[in-house]
C-alpha cells in the first residue's frame, strides 16, 4: 500500500509539474524542456558507464545544439544545423584519439545516440515556431492517454506479443487498442479543449502518429536499458524509475510530430 502511495504521489508531481511548467509558457517551458536534457544525459551516462565512457562533449553538444534553436534566430539556427556534423567529428577525435579508450567505435556511437536521442526531440519542442507549449501540452496528454489505454486493453484481452525480447508484456491488442482509445480521447480535446490543430481530421492524424512513436519510445529505451543491463533508467521518481523512462515516448513524438504538422500543412 504504500508503495502505491509513494508512486500515486510521485506520478502527481511530475504531470502537475508538467502541466504547470507548459501553461506558464517561456521561459518555464524551457526550464521543463532543460531539466528533462540535463537529467536524461546524466541518467543514460549511469545506465553505461560499466561499459562505455561517455564523456562531456555529449552534454555540451545538447546544450549547444537546445540553445541554438531555442534562439530562434535565422544565423542560430543555421549554426545549429551546422553544428551537427562538427559534434560528430568532435565526438570521434575524443573518443578514438584518448588515450586508454577501450571499444572507441562503441563508445563513440553510445555518445552520439544519447546526444541526438535528446537533443533533437527538445531542442524541436522548444522551438516556437514548430511548437507551442499548448501543442507540447496537448501531445503529452495523448501520449499518457495512450499508454493508459494500451496498458488496459492489453491486460484485459492482450494475447499476442509485440515485441517479446524488448518488453514482454506490451501485446498487439493493447497497441491497437490504445491508437482507437486515444482516438477517442483526441476527439474530446478536439471537441471541448481549445487545441492547436484546427480540423478534426488531422487531430484524429496526430493521435494516431502520437501513439505509434509513444509506442516505439518505449520499446527504444526498453532495448537500451536492456543493453546496459538495468531495469529502470534511474530513480528520481519513486515507483516510477527514471526521467527517461518518463519520457522516452515524447522524445520520439515530438520529431514524428513535427514532421506529420510539417506534412498536414503542406495540405
Amino acid at each position: 500500500m504504500r508503495e502505491l502511495i509513494t508512486r500515486a504521489l510521485s506520478g502527481l508531481v511530475y504531470v502537475g509539474a508538467v502541466v504547470g511548467l507548459l501553461y506558464l509558457d517561456k521561459p518555464y517551458s524551457l526550464i521543463l524542456f532543460g531539466l528533462f536534457g540535463f537529467l536524461g544525459y546524466f541518467e543514460f551516462r549511469a545506465m553505461f558507464r560499466k561499459k562505455f565512457k561517455i564523456y562531456w562533449t555529449s552534454l555540451l553538444s545538447i546544450i549547444g545544439l537546445c540553445a541554438a534553436y531555442w534562439y530562434e534566430d535565422y544565423t542560430a539556427l543555421v549554426a545549429g544545423t551546422l553544428f551537427f556534423p562538427a559534434i560528430f567529428l568532435a565526438l570521434s577525435m575524443e573518443h578514438i584519439f584518448t588515450k586508454g579508450s577501450e571499444h572507441s567505435i562503441q563508445g563513440l556511437g553510445t555518445s552520439l545516440i544519447i546526444t541526438f536521442y535528446l537533443a533533437i526531440p527538445l531542442s524541436l519542442a522548444g522551438t516556437d515556431s514548430i511548437f507551442d507549449s499548448s501543442l507540447i501540452l496537448s501531445l503529452f496528454i495523448l501520449i499518457w492517454c495512450n499508454d493508459t489505454f494500451a496498458y488496459l486493453t492489453g491486460r484485459l484481452i492482450g494475447r499476442t506479443p509485440m515485441l517479446k525480447r524488448l518488453s514482454p508484456n506490451k501485446t498487439i491488442e493493447g497497441l491497437l487498442g490504445g491508437i482507437l482509445l486515444t482516438g477517442v480521447a483526441a476527439y474530446f480535446m478536439f471537441i471541448y479543449i481549445d487545441t492547436p490543430v484546427n480540423t478534426w481530421p488531422k487531430m484524429a492524424g496526430l493521435a494516431i502518429v502520437t501513439s505509434i512513436f509513444s509506442t516505439l519510445g518505449d520499446l527504444f529505451e526498453s532495448g537500451l536499458k536492456r543493453s546496459a543491463g538495468v531495469k529502470d533508467s534511474g530513480n528520481i521518481l519513486p515507483g516510477h524509475g527514471g526521467i527517461l523512462d518518463r519520457i522516452d515516448s515524447f522524445l520520439f513524438v515530438v520529431p514524428a510530430a513535427a514532421v506529420y504538422l510539417f506534412l498536414v500543412a503542406q495540405l
